[in-house]
């Protein structure tokens, strides 16, 4: 199976000043990554969201970062 990697902040998302759960959707990539989904690549996305903010904090940043349910 092939793989691709992603970035959320200014490739699945349009770069803004919103919060993180408002940011618009990229609807382009949206598209190209359901064209490679069907082509049966499997798509991780990868975020460095809050690293600075947290420190590195993994906890801190999915208690911070996760959707909220």
């Amino acid at each position: 199976m092939k793989t691709l990697i992603v970035d959320l902040d200014g490739t699945i998302t349009i770069d803004t000043d919103y919060e993180y759960e408002n940011k618009p959707v990229n609807k382009e990539m949206l598209k190209k990554l359901i064209e490679y989904k069907r082509m049966g690549f499997k798509i991780i996305i990868n975020t460095s969201r809050n690293m600075k903010t947290y420190k590195g904090s993994i906890g801190k940043i999915n208690v911070n970062t996760l959707p909220k349910k």
